[in-house]
């Protein structure tokens, strides 16, 4: 039957009902509440009370009329959060806090009563609410959630027991308290539990002790073809890939370089940089470091100099092993996760160390980046700054915004071995598939972090008319061991002479997140005699530069979030926070490959710099009004993106007297993945098609 626990009148029928029409009532289980969340400041009386009606009000009701009754039980369902608080949830923290009062209450007068503070349930409840962002933000503070399965398993042994208080949690106490402060609460909670810490894995892997061998032709043959193997199948390749061609120029990205790394070191014993991976050697490259790796291991046995050696084993592996038919992607879970133990042979330590002393790869070529980490944006506080406009002379680009990015981390794309990025005397600007009689160009800027390998498939899918060319800005691909931009006029300044001599033909830009402010930004920049080639611009999953300054849900819940970080300094914008902070920060966008990426310590300790350059670019950016662009504007944004709302999209128009159109699609922030077939369409119907048209026009005699 249906009653309002938090209304006298509807608790006071419910008990009637039940009195007169069913059995005597012998229990109570109170699981009843709502969510308002949102940081104090901005929780008044109503926000408090809304959460109390069924908490506060509904459990005191209950209360008050089944005292007389004779009870066996009398459950609260509280939460674990009145015993650790919880920045964002003042109100939610009060109303459970009187559930364990309660409790304690009636315990006092000798009448029945159980608080289970119970952590997060998976798979349904209100905290699911914050939906994969609020599970990730408490993962990483230790807190997991807990199975419906296992909660039920659990609340049937406790109705069995006399508690009046029990907290029902899957933590990690100590990394919670590392990240949180350690109270009077948690430290005695850790002094009663001083040997459960958190775990700690052995790293390596075991390998066999063997004499070395001479390494000849046939045996670096034999390496070369296993490298070529794991290659093709990481890749998606069904045809050899060229051992010359540098790997990141065919998609070797950096998570994959980390699933290289790790694959390499478990087959051979050998620990390879992961920067040097992600800089694109060759497969030659790669088979002749590999080798100068096993000289080293040998010499270090022996304590002798000797030629270019490698061990029995290794090679005895590489003859046995079957070659690799599936690409795998490395989970990031520490081995013990999966029931592995792995202890680091003497030979792997002495090789992992000589690399880490100075051997290395080589970087060899310019050519293109992988795949890249995406971020998204922060808030910001624009200021004025001077006019930006189309002009032949370049004016600053920017001064200080906000913006940011997303991920792409594609799955395998099967190509023909044959179709590579090319070598350019330039390092800003690639064209994937060079195709200098193309009949327009479209030029990609990236998101925070990506680079070449965002935008790689893109020039195969359209047809030869087109020339794909991305922007491949320093600290990532082949420019990982350059020191990233962290300025938005420094940006375009560099960006802008390569530019100016691709802008030869009927040109569109398209941006995703902060690639859109970098390309508004380059736009403003642009000197008449390159302007004049602009036909289009499309912007994607970022709000238009008049409009990074707003504030609305989406920065309040950043804000909240980033508030249960102990290491929070409320006086440093969000780029410049502690790692920890930071790294939550990118957690709160949703993107399974960004929490696998933060996940890896070596690949999170390589790319996070870069990423911290570029959300200062952004952060720093100020906004001043412009003449209208006079070519058309497209945005893409989709109906579930946390950061950009339709009416922000449709803000682009504003910025355009050529005409604008927005296009709103099912998906959330990194809608450039969620719905890329469909942008491409677009471009190819909004651009290209009438580009085309118009350069087959012959021009008046």
């Amino acid at each position: 039957m249906a009653a309002d626990i938090s209304r006298d009148e509807d608790v006071s029928r419910l008990m009637q009902t039940i009195s007169s029409d069913f059995p005597p009532l012998r229990g109570v289980v109170q699981s009843a509440g709502v969510l308002d969340d949102g940081i104090l400041a901005q929780l008044d009386w109503d926000r408090f009370a809304r959460l109390f009606e069924p908490k506060v009000y509904g459990s005191w009701l209950l209360h008050e009329h089944t005292k007389s009754l004779e009870l066996d039980f009398f459950i609260l369902k509280s939460s674990l959060l009145s015993l650790l608080g919880s920045a964002g949830q003042g109100n939610y923290t009060a109303s459970n806090s009187f559930l364990d009062s309660l409790a304690t209450h009636r315990r006092a007068v000798g009448l029945p009563a159980t608080a289970i503070n119970w952590c997060a349930w998976s798979g349904g409840g209100l905290a699911t609410v914050s939906g994969a962002r609020g599970e990730a933000m408490w993962s990483s503070l230790g807190v997991k959630s807990v199975s419906p399965d296992l909660a039920m398993q659990v609340f049937d042994k406790l109705m069995h027991h006399d508690v009046e208080q029990i907290a029902v949690a899957v933590a990690d106490w100590p990394t919670y308290a590392s990240k949180v402060g350690k109270s009077t609460f948690m430290a005695e909670l850790l002094s009663r539990n001083e040997d459960f810490g958190s775990p700690k894995f052995a790293e390596g892997k075991v390998a066999p002790a063997a004499p070395p061998v001479v390494v000849n032709d046939q045996t670096r043959q034999q390496l070369l073809n296993r490298l070529q193997q794991r290659m093709m199948a990481e890749l998606g390749f069904v045809d050899p890939i060229d051992p010359d061609q540098p790997l990141n120029e065919v998609g070797l990205d950096s998570l994959r370089s980390v699933t290289l790394a790790n694959n390499l070191e478990d087959e051979f014993g050998v620990l390879v940089s992961i920067s040097e991976l992600i800089s694109g050697p060759t497969i030659n490259e790669l088979v002749d470091h590999l080798l100068d790796l096993f000289a080293g291991i040998a010499k270090a046995e022996s304590g002798e100099p000797r030629p270019a050696m490698t061990s029995t084993a290794a090679i005895t592996a590489l003859a046995a092993a079957p070659p690799i038919a599936l690409a795998h992607v490395n989970s990031g879970v520490a081995p013990a996760a999966h029931g592995l133990l792995r202890s680091l042979a003497p030979e792997a330590r002495i090789a992992r160390d000589q690399f880490r002393d100075g051997a290395g790869l080589h970087q060899v070529t310019n050519g293109h980046a992988p795949d890249e980490t995406a971020l998204n944006p922060v808030r910001n506080d624009p200021r004025a700054y001077p006019d930006v406009g189309v002009d032949e002379k370049t004016p600053p680009a920017s001064k200080r915004g906000n913006g940011a990015g997303a991920e792409d981390f594609h799955t395998p794309v099967f190509l023909p071995a044959g179709e590579v990025a090319s070598r350019t005397t330039g390092k800003w600007l690639i064209a994937p598939r060079p195709n200098p009689d193309a009949k327009a160009r479209l030029f990609c800027f990236p998101y925070a972090g990506g680079g070449l390998g965002s935008f790689r498939s893109w020039g195969r899918l359209f047809d030869d008319s087109v020339e794909v060319v991305a922007v491949e800005p320093p600290g990532r691909g082949t420019r990982i061991n350059e020191t990233a931009v962290g300025d938005l006029d420094t940006f375009v300044e560099r960006l802008l002479p390569e530019m100016v001599d691709w802008l030869d033909r009927p040109s569109a830009f398209f941006g995703h997140c902060l690639g859109g402010l970098t390309m508004f930004a380059t736009l403003c920049a642009l000197p008449r005699t390159s302007a004049q080639f602009m036909k289009h611009a499309f912007a994607c999953g970022v709000r238009p530069p008049h409009l990074l300054k707003r504030k609305g849900e989406f920065e309040d819940n950043l804000a909240y979030d980033m508030m249960l970080h102990r290491e929070f300094d409320i006086g440093l914008p969000l780029y410049a926070q502690a790692d920890e902070v930071f790294a939550d920060l990118i957690r709160q966008f949703d993107i399974p490959a960004a929490n696998k990426m933060l996940d890896m310590p070596t690949l999170r300790k390589l790319l996070l710099p870069t990423i911290r350059a570029e959300f200062g670019m952004a952060y720093n950016f100020e906004y001043q009004p412009i003449e209208p662009f006079f070519f058309p504007i497209s945005s893409f944004v989709g109906n579930l993106d946390p950061w950009v709302s339709e009416k922000d999209s449709a803000g682009w128009g504003k910025l355009t007297r050529g005409g604008f159109t927005n296009h709103v699609r099912k998906g959330s922030h990194f809608l450039m993945a969620d719905d890329g077939e469909y942008i491409l369409e677009t471009i190819n119907n909004e651009f290209v098609n009438s580009a085309i048209q118009e350069r087959a026009v012959p021009a008046p005699s």
